[in-house]
């Protein structure tokens, strides 16, 4: 009789042992899952993040010009270009792409790439030209707006932009800044205005870029393109002013290519 008694309680016993074990593996099982989906539900915050961090450049390039620094400013927003590139990247690498994310790029350029810049211009050189530089502020601003509202409505994943795109048309602006800084001369305003004007014109045209950020570079060409940045940003380090320049103008001799490919293309 005891013997039996004591087999049962070993073999409850041993069930028991049995029951925690299984139950402490399910546990363990869906640690790692609330890990992953705590993660997963939360991972599209990272490119708004760094979007975000555009937003702050934009006002800090602002905040610059009235504190005597238009040269910090422009290099505010040459950051805020650069983030601009990444973001999407970022986004389309952790397959978090969104409508908000989209949406907060849109404003982020509007303040980075259309206000700061022409508060810039305005405040560094058209001052004395107050009613015709202004209203040549004013109309590149309405023409960043259009532009922005209708990349936000294009939907088709094209591998061109139409008309020049935000980020370019806000450093392109500073390319008459950084003639002067190169050859130590003084422009007159009109080449400002003038500046603002065509590049304005170019945001609502019609005719199609390159979309740079789209491109996909060969893993036998990667070098070469990280030995070009890696030159530029060396060259920026020393000759800002000159490095700023030669990106202008190149990018000025990629739409002409570009108009010229995509017309070949069209036809």
């Amino acid at each position: 009789m005891y013997n039996e008694n004591a087999f049962k309680k070993n073999k409850t016993h041993n069930e028991e042992l049995k029951n925690k074990k299984h139950i402490s593996k399910k546990v363990m099982l869906k640690k790692p899952k609330r890990v992953r989906n705590f993660f997963k539900n939360r991972i599209f915050f990272i490119p708004n993040f760094v979007t975000s961090i555009s937003v702050c450049l934009g006002m800090q390039a602002i905040y610059l010009i009235f504190n005597g620094g238009i040269e910090y400013s422009v290099l505010c927003i040459c950051a805020a270009a650069f983030i601009d590139g990444i973001d999407g990247r970022i986004a389309r690498y952790l397959n978090s792409s969104s409508e908000f994310g989209k949406t907060l790029d849109s404003l982020a350029d509007f303040l980075s790439f259309s206000i700061a810049p022409t508060l810039v211009i305005y405040f560094y050189k058209l001052q004395n030209w107050a009613n015709f530089g202004w209203s040549c502020c004013i109309f590149f601003v309405l023409c960043m707006a259009f532009r922005l509202a209708r990349f936000s409505s294009d939907k088709s994943d094209s591998e061109a932009f139409t008309g020049i795109p935000a980020p370019a048309a806000g450093l392109l602006v500073f390319t008459p800044l950084a003639v002067e800084k190169v050859l130590k001369i003084s422009l007159c305003p009109a080449f400002f205005s003038i500046t603002l004007l065509f590049v304005s014109f170019g945001m609502i045209g019609k005719f199609k870029t390159i979309a740079l950020n789209k491109i996909n570079v060969k893993h036998g060409m990667s070098h070469i393109v990280f030995g070009i940045c890696a030159s530029l940003i060396v060259l920026a380090t020393t000759y800002i002013w000159l490095t700023a320049l030669l990106i202008g103008l190149l990018y000025i001799s990629h739409v002409s290519y570009a108009m010229l490919r995509y017309e070949k293309v069209d036809c």
